[in-house]
């Protein structure tokens, strides 16, 4: 946090630009990097001053556009008409992206502009260990990646990972906790590891073991059982070395003598050694690095790894995985546990104001080190990517993974104790494809989230905040008057009955004639039943907003898009849609050869308005009018006067122009040509309503983009993911 102080002083500051200047002296006005990076985007000049096309830009520093589309937005600035949008430029920005922004931020700005501040930015990223130049970021040693992806924070995690373990697995648990150094400055070494266990309670039952190329030490608890394992051990292959040992704190380091002074103790001894030992359940916790034991190295008990290495590559990453995954003919149903432990900084946000600039590399590292795997998720699909084990993981949103770290800890450790319902959701045994189809991930933003949304929160919100207001001021009218005309009846009928009492004799029937009509009029009115009007109070109460805040909404819209899009895909294979853990959608066609496809024009659907070749333009009340929406209304709220709903959508055309029209763009994929976009149009006016193709050559089409543009029609967030089958 001491390192990172200065770093978060400075982007504060200059993302609030103009500012002060730092230590109080005057400074220039500067423009604010996500200004900068708006204008980038927009009008990119080279060093000789040629303007590039985005399209080219795109084609030749891809990373670095998607960096400025993600910086921009982030920001609330948005993208210019002239980005070709990519679902990748929806993300939070991420660390490598703040670094690539404010590199091209300060030499081709703040350099030339003067003052303290390129000065001041150079150095608070230096802090951070980062050295900026002109042709891209340099890490230096000890540098922010290197203290979160080997910060002593990690062992932590094991306490609670080897308490649920060995709970769980007693003496059948076998764990192997691989680090990348036997000791590490920043504190997250096999040394430190094996320190941390032998102060933990379950010690006794874990019987810890340290083995590096130099050092091997034993715990106190499990040194008897080891000696004699040793003994049997060299006599069985015929080695001439005697056991030694040194007490040291709670352990013994353990090294061996030759009888004849040749030598012999090295890790091709000691290797084969613990591995026999672990195999018996002498000792049921290994600490090692992967240097030794990463690959090459086979336990096939071993059913836990802890794996506190910072590594990324494929080539050790599968070693190292593949570490537990042997077959053990002794438990024909056994599921490993591979566990990975993540450090983020206390407080992510913490003195920033858009805490995605503050570093989140160790989970990049996490997404980037699963990237080319598959692992099985809760709903039984394997899936590609680090997406399998939680969906949260997936996207880059560090704030809401360290707000949910408790809930999504407690869920893993829950998920330790399941091994069986995890084998069988593997189904082994069963029959295969042995394909890769695609799939997308539809989350729902939650409220408050950054996203430019035409309708849902923007729209239906605003239409039942009036409605709301408006039913409540008739409601309460309708409370005065029966109130009001009760009080009338009552004091009437007591006038009526003294008059009778005292003036009998002077009585005439035409007395009577004001007190019957009052009760005329106040029978008619309460066996009337009074037409809502503007829209019935349970349909307010019940929806907020009306449409996109049901699940069963959720289902029937993204099915309905779905099955528009299988037509036009002349395809008679239906889709699957589950929802996961966190409320997002897994939607994807089980036919290989249209999978990919389908999810991409999905996504284009879902996509915002910006410069695609045709989009649908759709009225709000047409929209309400259509087959789908007048069955919803039916369904969920049993109205079916239709005065009642004519009524409604007159309300909805009394709001402003601007909340009344939705821009749906056609997919790519049926833009080809004008025919195949009208044969969506037509699909969709069958599905859900009345709708209006607006091409490139279209008159309003400026108009329409210049009020739309960069805004999405419907409340799903879409991205593509890998699935295997």
């Amino acid at each position: 946090r001491q390192r990172s102080r200065l770093y978060r002083e400075t982007m504060a500051a200059i993302t609030g630009a103009p500012s002060a200047d730092p230590g109080g002296a005057a400074g220039p006005a500067i423009e604010s990097p996500q200004s900068w990076a708006y204008n980038r985007l927009e009008n990119f000049t080279d060093e000789q001053g040629r303007v590039i096309p985005f399209d080219e830009l795109y084609r030749k520093r891809e990373g670095f556009c998607i960096a400025l589309a993600r910086f921009s937005q982030h920001y609330g600035l948005g993208l210019p008409y002239s980005v070709i949008f990519s679902p990748e430029m929806e993300e939070p920005p991420d660390f490598s992206d703040i670094l690539e922004v404010m590199t091209d931020y300060g030499f081709n700005y703040l350099q030339n502009a003067g003052g303290p501040w390129f000065d001041k930015l150079y150095t608070s990223f230096r802090e951070m260990g980062f050295e900026l130049a002109p042709g891209g970021c340099k890490a230096l040693p000890g540098n922010i990646r290197e203290l979160l992806g080997n910060s002593r924070g990690k062992l932590a995690a094991l306490g609670p990972i080897l308490e649920r373990d060995a709970a769980f697995m007693a003496e059948e648990l076998r764990c192997l906790i691989l680090c990348d150094f036997e000791t590490s400055p920043q504190g997250c070494g096999a040394m430190e590891a094996f320190r941390y266990i032998a102060a933990m309670k379950e010690t006794i039952l874990l019987r810890p073991i340290l083995l590096s190329g130099k050092t091997f030490l034993v715990h106190q608890a499990g040194i008897e059982d080891f000696l004699v394992s040793a003994e049997v051990f060299f006599k069985k292959e015929g080695l001439p070395l005697t056991m030694r040992t040194r007490p040291q704190e709670s352990w013994y380091e353990v090294y061996a003598e030759s009888s004849d002074g040749t030598g012999g103790w090295n890790t091709r001894v000691s290797v084969p050694l613990v591995t026999s030992i672990l195999e018996r359940g002498l000792c049921r916790c290994l600490v090692s690095t992967r240097s030794l034991l990463g690959e090459g190295w086979n336990a096939v008990s071993l059913n836990t790894l802890i794996d506190l290495t910072a590594i990324t590559s494929y080539a050790y990453v599968n070693q190292i995985r593949g570490r537990s995954l042997r077959l053990d003919d002794g438990h024909p149903f056994k599921t490993a546990n591979n566990w990975d432990i993540v450090t983020v900084m206390e407080d992510p946000g913490h003195g920033l104001e858009h805490p995605a600039e503050f570093p989140a590399e160790d989970m990049e590292r996490l997404r980037k080190k699963y990237t080319r795997f598959y692992g099985i998720s809760v709903d039984g699909v394997i899936e590609k990517g680090i997406g399998h084990a939680h969906p949260l993981l997936a996207r880059r949103n560090i704030e809401k993974i360290y707000r949910e770290r408790t809930a999504f800890n407690a869920e893993m450790l829950r998920r330790a104790q399941s091994r069986l319902e995890w084998y069988k959701k593997w189904k082994i045994g069963q029959s295969y494809q042995n394909r890769s189809i695609s799939c997308l991930e539809i989350s729902i933003p939650e409220q408050g989230e950054k996203i430019p949304l035409l309708s849902a929160d923007h729209f239906y919100f605003e239409m039942i905040a009036k409605m709301r207001k408006k039913s409540r001021a008739v409601e309460m009218a309708k409370s005065l008057l029966r109130r009001t005309l009760g009080i009338l009846i009552s004091g009437s009928l007591v006038l009526c009955f003294i008059t009778l009492v005292t003036h009998f004799h002077r009585f005439k029937p035409i007395f009577l004639l004001p007190y019957v009509i009052l009760g005329l009029v106040t029978f008619n009115y309460r066996k009337r039943k009074p037409i809502p009007p503007y829209i019935p109070n349970h349909f307010i109460n019940h929806s907020m907003p009306v449409l996109f805040k049901k699940e069963q909404t959720h289902r029937d819209l993204l099915l309905c898009l779905s099955k528009i899009v299988l037509r036009m895909l002349n395809t008679s294979e239906g889709v699957s849609l589950i929802r996961r853990e966190d409320g997002s959608y897994r939607l994807y066609c089980s036919e290989e050869k249209v999978s990919h496809d389908f999810a991409r024009a999905v996504s284009d659907i879902l996509a915002p308005l910006g410069n695609q070749k045709y989009f649908l333009l759709i009225n709000c009340a047409d929209a309400f009018d259509g087959n789908f929406i007048r069955a919803f209304y039916k369904r969920h709220y049993q109205i079916r006067n239709k005065q009642n709903f004519a009524l409604f959508l007159r309300a909805m055309n009394r709001l402003p122009h601007r909340f009344l029209k939705l821009a749906i763009p056609v997919p790519g994929l049926f833009s080809k040509t004008k025919k195949e976009a009208e044969q969506f149009c037509a699909l969709w006016e069958e599905e859900l309503g009345r709708a209006q193709i607006i091409g490139q050559r279209a008159a309003n089409r400026a108009e329409i983009i210049a009020s739309l543009s960069r805004l999405r029609a419907l409340p799903f967030r879409a991205a593509e993911r890998e699935l295997w089958e």
